[in-house]
């Protein structure tokens, strides 16, 4: 599945070049939950080095981000989405009243103490 780190990678190395070159002791687990993905294509350079390169299919995800978002993401930022399109409604149909509030009586009490 799918995870926001995930799309927020590969959002970075295709933004970057398509390349993205890992040396020494690192841990290597979020590029290759994308090379599992399809996204990422990886080459060895040493014992220590590789380079992960952006596939088409891994382009396609940055560029479609929205879409994949959509689709495979929990649907929390559709519910925020609709939560906030519902109060912008509710603002524009409602204007605002403009409210005098007097200072609480404890602040008038040590002013003048």
């Amino acid at each position: 599945m799918v995870e926001p780190t995930d799309l927020e990678l590969i959002r970075k190395i295709a933004a970057a070049g398509g390349r993205k070159y890992t040396a020494g002791t690192l841990d290597r687990r979020k590029y290759q939950r994308l090379v599992v993905l399809g996204w990422l294509t990886e080459a060895s350079v040493n014992v220590s080095d590789v380079l992960y390169e952006v596939t088409a299919a891994g382009k396609a995800a940055a560029l479609e981000t929205t879409e994949i978002e959509r689709r495979l993401l929990p649907r929390r930022g559709r519910a925020h989405a609709s939560i906030r399109a519902r109060r912008k409604d509710a603002s524009e149909a409602a204007p605002r009243a403009m409210i005098s509030v007097s200072p609480p009586a404890h602040r008038a009490f040590f002013a003048f103490s």
